[in-house]
């Protein structure tokens, strides 16, 4: 659950599998957070646009934008959000590149629910400056 948070913190899913991003989007709100979802890197950066989010989990791998340009364009649009990535991709290369694109954390599927609550608690509390 939420400890100590002011208001309720307010989380973007964003990944292709709409079943996915369901079971994500049920967990956190079971656990008091305020969800949105995106299909897809341009919905994701359009709610950005309109919306403040204390986290974003996204998948890597999605069609049109690329998880990497998407962290990027979001990071330009709202530089403090932190951006945890969900995703099987785990070659080195492409997580040097996940991590220079802005990504504050991977974790790899098949997750665990406690590492996502855990993630969205631990990035929560540090982007309020909690100790």
């Amino acid at each position: 659950m939420i400890n100590n948070c002011e208001r309720k913190a307010s989380i973007l899913v964003v990944d292709d599998d709409p079943e996915l991003r369901h079971v994500l989007t049920t967990l956190l709100k079971d656990n008091g957070y305020s969800c949105d979802e995106a299909c897809d890197g341009p919905a994701a950066i359009g709610m950005i646009r309109k919306n403040r989010y204390d986290v974003i989990f996204m998948d890597l791998l999605m069609p049109g934008l690329s998880g990497c340009d998407t962290i990027s364009e979001i990071h330009s649009i709202s530089p403090g959000t932190p951006v945890a990535v969900i995703s099987i991709v785990s070659d080195e290369a492409a997580m040097k590149e996940l991590f220079d694109a802005g990504a504050a954390v991977y974790i790899r599927k098949p997750f665990k629910i406690e590492e996502v609550i855990r993630t969205a608690e631990n990035l929560i509390s540090k982007n309020r400056g909690a100790p």
